[in-house]
């Protein structure tokens, strides 16, 4: 059987020029269908048509440099050591004055000003120095007071850190400093706080045992005194003076 040519626009033209109503049914059938079928079939060619080619494969070029991944993100740098700041100077502030404060010698330090810091909070202070290369610290976390920390600061000269702490005011004055850091820790001086009391017994314990024989012995009257129910007189704070000088 010989191939049939492939179908035109002219066949589809020509098949729809013999669609007749006066046609037998079985033969206007049969036209309808070949109309529709090769409808069908021009259509596709030309939708095929239309698409583009598709562009062949790029072949790899060796000489091509591939992108390299990213460098992962630097890790973080170590946390410095710090070296502990054993020695300072400490001005407790005249009688009823704003401020307590701390001399830190830090030779070279104005130059790296910027670099110091200092913490406060209620109980504590923490100052960072560079000192020659290294990372100095003083830290005191048991205060004999509390602070100020609004009213705290610290100032950096050209070789040494003034840290300025601010007294909290009582009723009448600024608290009375005697030392930067209390003998007692923090839950001790808290306890002190709500009882009076027994921060004045541990006062007398602690001149008992630190006190030469005479002054035991005053202090040891008073106690049996309390101890028997009697009125607990405090010892005359002149007469403890004349028996320390003993």
């Amino acid at each position: 059987m010989p191939l049939l040519p492939a179908p035109t626009a002219a066949d589809l033209s020509a098949l729809r020029s013999l669609q007749s109503p006066s046609l037998p049914p079985y033969t206007r059938a049969l036209i309808e269908e070949q109309v529709l079928e090769l409808e069908k079939r021009l259509a596709e060619e030309a939708a095929a048509a239309a698409e583009p080619a598709a562009e062949p494969a790029a072949e790899p070029n060796p000489d091509m440099v591939l992108d390299s991944p990213p460098a992962p993100p630097p890790a973080p740098a170590p946390a410095p050591k710090f070296v502990p700041i054993t020695k300072f100077l400490l001005d407790t502030g005249d009688y009823n004055s704003k401020a307590l404060s701390v001399y830190v010698e830090a030779p070279g330090v104005g130059e790296r000003k910027a670099e110091v810091t200092c913490d406060f909070a209620r109980g504590s202070f923490d100052l960072r120095v560079p000192i020659g290369g290294r990372w100095h610290r003083l830290v005191k976390d048991n205060l004999e007071h509390d602070i100020d920390p609004g009213k705290s600061r610290f100032i950096v000269k050209q070789d040494k850190v003034v840290v300025k702490l601010g007294k909290v005011k009582g009723e009448y004055s600024y608290d009375n400093w005697t030392q930067l850091t209390a003998k007692k820790d923090a839950k001790a001086k808290k306890a002190a706080k709500e009882d009076p009391m027994s921060s004045i017994n541990d006062m007398m314990k602690e001149m008992y045992d630190s006190g030469d024989d005479a002054m035991k012995k005053t202090i040891g009257e008073a106690m049996m005194k309390s101890r028997s129910g009697e009125k607990m007189e405090p010892p005359d704070m002149a007469d403890m003076s004349d028996l320390t000088d003993v």
